[in-house]
């Protein structure tokens, strides 16, 4: 009886232990995190670009590594935006938060409840880019537009 209370007690141990890792679908995974306050990626811009877009407001460009999972973006640790998502490896855009710049001084990101990549801003900062790739969270500060062709 003992030994079948310990198998009983060992393999729901397991089992509990495993479903809190499975990715996306708003299971947490573990994940470590990376700020760049430069481009970490030496993604391709073009400055043509940057006149569609407004010099009042910040774009967070949330980009590739995503599967079906929970993206939330915070500004000044208040939830603005959150989206289960789905990269679309063609393309590498997922979706693009936009916020305008009056005030922001903070954005934090976090993908499936987990750890809150936090990075602070100056004023003239418009544009962020956010990866997952090798259990890493990326968050970079970008000089210009990033360019996807």
């Amino acid at each position: 009886m003992n030994k079948l209370l310990l198998l009983f007690v060992l393999t729901s141990i397991l089992f509990t232990c495993s479903t809190g890792e499975k990715e996306g679908s708003g299971f947490l995974r573990k994940y470590n995190i990376k700020i760049c306050y430069y481009d970490c990626y030496n993604r391709l811009s073009k400055s043509s670009f940057e006149n569609s877009f407004s010099k009042d407001s910040l774009y967070v460009f949330i980009e590739e590594g995503f599967k079906g999972d929970t993206v939330t973006v915070y500004f000044n640790q208040r939830k603005y935006f959150e989206k289960v998502l789905s990269s679309n490896p063609i393309v590498g855009l997922s979706d693009v938060a936009k916020h305008s710049l009056t005030g922001i001084n903070s954005i934090g990101v976090r993908m499936n409840n987990g750890n809150l990549a936090l990075i602070e801003i100056n004023q003239g900062t418009n544009f962020l880019n956010v990866n997952f790739k090798d259990s890493t969270l990326t968050v970079s500060v970008l000089d210009n537009v990033p360019f996807y062709d």
